[in-house]
């Protein structure tokens, strides 16, 4: 979002010292049918935001009204604010907000409806001295004690730009600012509610900033508020000790780490409200969840109850638990997610759709898991490069003047011997002063092939929160991701020589692909321009080098590849493929069509025809999950027949995956598509893979939702 303009404190100044500011305003009114609905469970607070996102036809982006309203669940029009989340091609996903007055009647979950009107804002309902104080130089600061005794002293509010404006509206203001001192780098979020006089606090704390400074060696961090207020964590983060963001003891904050902290500032004597206010859910059985614009599945027909899983997460943050046991320890500064091996690979929490009883049930407490998980996934990814502004960096900005890359970036890291990271020279600044018992990049950070892990609960509190610091992150990956498999001259993301030969794109690049796909739903028109080359080209390669099988992976290298039997340990004698990667790459080329506008329908419908028509492991639910694909020194096979004999009979196969994928063939033109439905639900019929679906209730939902689906809308 680069181009986005710093709106000046003084408009924010103004509204709060303006006598008659907001002035009499038009009541809200509907003006035209509903549209959809937001379904939260309401709080216990008699007057309490209510808020949303939900797909919604393209239309003009203008601050100051809004063209959609809500109706609270007695019939009354609510004034509404409206914020763009993202774009997908004809849809966009849309975050309303409005301050509902609960008569005392509402419990539990309660349907708001949206309907075509016409609502302007009025900032009267904000509180004036909240307003006017958050505008203020040195309301919160942000000190940090560092290990050679001295204090360093950061005001962590809109004194200054850059300040940037993520919400402005009626029922709720959301501001950025960005700073960058001794205490190292941050962006902070302050969120107002109207009517309210608690501050909510959202600060990404990084060691990431250009240009490049040493690690950040540490006794404390804390954060100072105005007399008569506290602070409360919003989370039960181990870290926070009131005052102390970071309680006391040798800390360290590395090269191109970042920690984040989310508090709520209120006065002393009150409870803050930790409940999520009135968040929501639109209804997305039409499309428009994530960039693949996914359908998503009616789940009526089981019981989803998220607490149980809300309660382990807290528990397991408390205790400082990591995922498994036998991984290093973790610090209550750094409460890493995952394990110790290599960049996390492994199967575990691959998820193509994350969150998605979530989003079919509303219950707030997924919500706050999924902030769980990206505090704690954020704790073991090294990897942040923020420019001056606090924004992700731009990689145009650094590239020789032939248009190669002066660095090497892979999974993360610069590599290289000596480390190739010119010309930010982060490997070059050397230690700062000071010392650690605990070292975080014992995590190593999680590799490309499993990006997923890191990326997935970022998209879902972007897609259904509209979280700001998600929202940075998902930017982030993207970038990093590009910067590995970067499309210009010596980049990894090359053409292949011949045609239909498949290609050594797999997992790697396809999560990659699907997080620059959604970094694209979510970003304006100048960062959508200079990064659309990265999905032609990525479409282009696949194109080229899809088999006549219909499948895109061919690798003559690596462990796959060189292992008996297809290979003698050192070499490779079959180009080989698995599944997992062709199902990955579908599901990244389906976000790049719906999100970006590249059509890759044909690319998808034949990439189906040879998951079922050459790869299936015949006689199972499944395709095989490792096969040759054809002899190092010949031709790749067109026919499962060519396979030579004893190859495939000891594979094993992919039933986990492969769901989604034979859905999204289906609705790109398919049609053998249900024929492998039945496969893999080992049924005869539509109505009987139906059921073997519903049997299955949310067990493994996030791999099969677009398959339940669609069998949904075959079999009403």
């Amino acid at each position: 979002m680069r181009s986005l303009k710093a709106l000046s404190v003084l408009v924010l100044a103004f509204l709060a010292a303006t006598p008659a500011w907001g002035g009499p305003q038009t009541p809200p009114s509907v003006t035209g049918p509903q549209v959809g609905t937001l379904t939260t469970y309401v709080p216990s607070s008699p007057d309490f935001l209510v808020h949303g996102t939900m797909p919604l036809p393209t239309r003009a982006f203008q601050r100051g009204s809004s063209p959609w309203v809500l109706v609270d669940p007695d019939g009354r029009v609510l004034r509404t604010q409206w914020e763009l989340v993202a774009t997908l091609q004809g849809t966009q996903i849309i975050e309303l907000s409005a301050i509902a007055h609960n008569p005392g009647t509402w419990t539990g979950k309660q349907v708001f409806t949206v309907h075509q009107g016409i609502s302007t804002d009025d900032f009267s309902g904000f509180d004036r001295s909240v307003l006017a104080a958050v505008t203020q130089p040195d309301t919160f600061r942000l000190w940090l004690l560092d290990q050679r005794g001295r204090v360093h002293i950061q005001s962590l509010t809109a004194s200054g730009p850059p300040t940037r404006i993520h919400r402005l509206g009626s029922a709720r203001i959301t501001f950025e600012n960005t700073l960058q001192g001794a205490v190292g780098g941050a962006q902070v979020w302050i969120d107002l509610v109207a009517g309210k006089k608690a501050v909510g606090l959202t600060i990404n704390w990084h060691n990431g900033g250009l240009p490049a400074r040493p690690d950040l060696y540490f006794t404390a961090l804390g954060l100072e508020v105005p007399g008569g207020t506290t602070w409360t964590p919003l989370l039960p983060d181990p870290a926070m000790s009131y005052p102390l963001l970071v309680k006391t003891g040798r800390h360290v904050l590395p090269q191109r780490w970042e920690r984040s902290f989310r508090v709520i500032v209120h006065p002393w004597g009150t409870t803050p409200d930790r409940t999520l206010r009135g968040w929501g859910v639109g209804d997305w059985s039409k499309g428009g969840y994530m960039a693949q614009s996914l359908a998503l599945p009616d789940l009526s027909h089981t019981t989803i109850d998220l607490l149980p899983k809300k309660v382990d997460d807290f528990d397991r943050l408390r205790r400082l638990q990591p995922t498994n046991p036998g991984s290093p320890p973790v610090s209550y500064l750094w409460p890493a997610q995952g394990v110790y091996y290599g960049g996390m690979t492994g199967g575990l929490e691959i998820e193509q759709f994350h969150s998605i009883p979530l989003a079919f049930s509303a219950q707030p407490e997924g919500l706050l898991s999924d902030y769980v998980e990206q505090l704690r996934y954020a704790s073991r990814q090294m990897g942040c490069i923020y420019e001056s502004d606090g924004l992700p960096i731009d990689q145009n900005r650094y590239l020789n003047p032939d248009g190669t890359q002066p660095f090497d970036l892979f999974n993360n890291a610069f590599i290289g011997s000596p480390v190739k990271d010119s010309p930010f020279d982060f490997s070059k600044t050397g230690p700062g002063f000071g010392s650690s018992p605990y070292d975080p990049n014992d995590f190593l950070p999680i590799d490309s092939q499993h990006l997923v892990r890191r990326t997935k609960a970022n998209k879902a509190l972007v897609w259904l929160d509209n979280d700001p610091l998600a929202k940075r992150y998902a930017l982030m990956d993207a970038e990093l991701g590009r910067m590995a498999f970067y499309e210009g001259p010596g980049g990894r993301l090359s053409m292949p020589v011949k045609r239909a030969q498949g290609s050594s794109l797999g997992r790697g690049e396809a999560w990659v692909a699907d997080a620059m796909a959604f970094a694209y739903a979510i970003s304006d028109n100048q960062w959508r321009k200079s990064h659309f080359p990265w999905f032609q080209r990525f479409v282009a390669i696949l194109a080229k080098a899809q088999m006549p099988n219909g499948l895109l992976s061919a690798l003559d290298h690596g462990k796959m590849a060189t292992n008996p039997p297809y290979g003698d340990g050192k070499n490779a004698f079959y180009f080989v493929h698995r599944a997992n990667e062709q199902i990955f790459l579908m599901h990244a080329l389906r976000a790049i069509d719906r999100a970006v506008g590249i059509s890759t329908d044909p690319i998808v419908a034949k990439c189906g025809r040879g998951l079922w028509k050459f790869a299936w492991k015949v006689g199972t639910d499944g395709p095989l999950d490792i096969f040759p694909v054809g002899p190092i020194s010949g031709s790749r096979y067109s026919l499962r027949s060519q396979i030579p004999a004893g190859l495939t009979a000891p594979v094993l196969r992919d039933p986990f995956h492969v769901a989604n994928a034979l859905a999204f063939a289906e609705e790109a033109g398919e049609p053998s598509m249900q024929a492998a439905l039945l496969a893999h639900t080992m049924t005869t019929t539509l109505a009987g893979a139906k059921s073997v679906f519903l049997g299955w209730g949310t067990n493994n939902i996030a791999n099969r939702a677009a398959a339940l689906s669609l069998l949904q809308r075959l079999i009403p």
